[in-house]
C-alpha cells in the first residue's frame, strides 16, 4: 500500500498537479485577401460633379479678377487722361492770366515812366534846341553886316533865348502859339523842331 502510494501523485499539495501536454499547433492556413469592391457609379458621378463645380468656381473667380483688374486699369487711365486734360487747360488759363497781368504791369510801368521822364526829357530837349539855335545865331550876330533876326515861338523859350543872346538890337522877338522856336534871317529859316522830337520821344518811351 505504501509502496504504491509513493508512486501516485499527491493532489492535496499545491504544485503537484501533473502537467497536461497541450495538443500540437498546426500553422493557420493563409487567408486570401478580399478583392476591392467596385466603385459605386453614383459616387463617381457626385465626385465628377463636385470637381466640375470647383473648377467652374475657380474659372469664374479668375475671370472676375481679370475683369476687375481691367476695369481698374481703364478707370486709372481715364482719371490720368482727365487730369492731363485739366492740367493742360489750367496751364493755358494761367498762361493767359499771367500774360494779361504782365501786359497790365508793362502798360502801367510805361505810363509811370512816361509821366516821370517825358517832362524831364522835354526840358532837356528844349535846352538842347536853344543851345544849338544859339550856336547858329552867335556867329551871324557878330558880323558887321548882320541882318535882322525875326524870332517867334513859345514865350518862355524866346525869353530864355533873349537872355542867352543878351537881347541884341538886331533881334525881334515875337511870342507865338507854335511849339517850336523859329528864326527868320532874310530868306533863311531856322527852326528847333521840338514838336517832332517830343513826339518821337513819347513813342519811344510809351
Amino acid at each position: 500500500m505504501h509502496a504504491i502510494a509513493r508512486h501516485l501523485p499527491d493532489f492535496a499539495r499545491p504544485g503537484t498537479r501533473p502537467a497536461i501536454a497541450a495538443p500540437p499547433r498546426h500553422p493557420a492556413a493563409p487567408v486570401s485577401p478580399l478583392a476591392p469592391a467596385a466603385p459605386d457609379p453614383a459616387d463617381l458621378v457626385r465626385e465628377a460633379l463636385e470637381r466640375g463645380r470647383r473648377e467652374g468656381e475657380a474659372a469664374a473667380y479668375a475671370a472676375f479678377e481679370r475683369s476687375r483688374a481691367e476695369d481698374a486699369t481703364r478707370a486709372a487711365e481715364g482719371r490720368a487722361a482727365d487730369r492731363a486734360a485739366w492740367a493742360e487747360a489750367e496751364a493755358a488759363r494761367l498762361a493767359d492770366a499771367l500774360e494779361t497781368a504782365i501786359d497790365r504791369v508793362e502798360a502801367d510801368l510805361s505810363e509811370r515812366i512816361a509821366r516821370t521822364l517825358i517832362p524831364a526829357l522835354d526840358a532837356a530837349l528844349r535846352a538842347r534846341a536853344l543851345a544849338e539855335l544859339e550856336d547858329l545865331m552867335v556867329p551871324l550876330l557878330a558880323r558887321e553886316d548882320r541882318p535882322v533876326f525875326k524870332i517867334s515861338g513859345p514865350a518862355d523859350l524866346i525869353d530864355r533865348l533873349r537872355m542867352r543872346l543878351g537881347d541884341p538890337p538886331a533881334c525881334l522877338f515875337e511870342p507865338a502859339e507854335a511849339p517850336d522856336v523859329q528864326v527868320v534871317i532874310g530868306e533863311t529859316v531856322l527852326e528847333t523842331r521840338l514838336a517832332d522830337w517830343a513826339e518821337r520821344l513819347r513813342q519811344s518811351v510809351v
